[in-house]
């Protein structure tokens, strides 16, 4: 007998409950409809679509040593080029480059020297399309000074700490990055002999008269990293 009256106050209980929350849910899309935002109209929609077309991309971003300007790589269609900004005016750039007014080379990959007055970079001014070199560029608004003349891929610049050379990484020859992400060019010749891309560390100067580059390394030693000693005359 005390089960069934349990059971009969339970099934009252459970159908009360249902009833509450049939209720409830027939009363939500009224709610709803009172909180919901406005559906933007389609002027509003093609305002904001336009908006995003004059977005600017930003790649690599670096630090002066002396912590007062800030370089960056901004991306556009008609290509890549170098801000470079007091640090407490971003607003304020001046841009980089070893292109003549008015004409633009795809360049990248920044460096600061230690004292803060001149970056390097990589641009394709010279063979557009086809090869990049580096260049040095001061804040003063002089020309930007080529450093090399390569053949192949390169990237990593990195200044010694007395600020006098540049390293970087090269494979001579090349034309894709070292390593296993990149196509390759279809094998040719003796297999593991011949056509082997070695990537080595080379140097050039600063004030480098006419521009040229050292190759340090090995040329039997594959280099992925590298960094200079404290002293400047050695790397690891």
């Amino acid at each position: 007998m005390f089960l069934h009256s349990f059971s009969r106050s339970l099934r009252v209980v459970l159908i009360a409950v249902s009833a509450f929350f049939l209720c409830s849910a027939i009363g939500l899309p009224a709610t709803w409809a009172q909180t919901a935002a406005p559906v933007p109209d389609r002027a509003h929609m093609e305002e904001v679509l336009r908006g995003l077309n004059s977005g600017s991309s930003v790649g690599q971003v670096a630090l002066a040593p002396d912590g007062k300007h800030l370089a960056w790589i901004q991306l556009a269609p008609e290509g890549a080029e170098i801000r470079v900004a007091p640090l407490g005016n971003l607003a304020g750039s001046q841009r980089i480059s070893a292109a003549a007014p008015g004409r633009h080379c795809h360049e990248g990959e920044i460096a600061w020297s230690p004292n803060s007055a001149t970056l390097v970079f990589f641009s394709d001014c010279a063979h557009p399309e086809e090869q990049t070199d580096l260049y040095s560029a001061r804040l003063d608004g002089a020309p930007a000074h080529r450093l090399t003349v390569l053949n192949g891929y390169v990237g990593a610049p990195a200044f010694s700490p007395d600020g006098e050379s540049i390293a970087f990484l090269y494979v001579e020859g090349a034309t894709r990055p070292a390593g296993a992400l990149a196509a390759m060019k279809p094998p040719a010749g003796v297999i593991g002999e011949d056509g082997v891309e070695i990537q080595r560390v080379a140097v050039t100067r600063l004030d480098v008269a006419a521009p040229n580059a050292l190759q340090v390394t090995p040329a039997n030693l594959h280099v992925f990293e590298f960094d200079w000693s404290p002293n400047s005359k050695s790397l690891a």
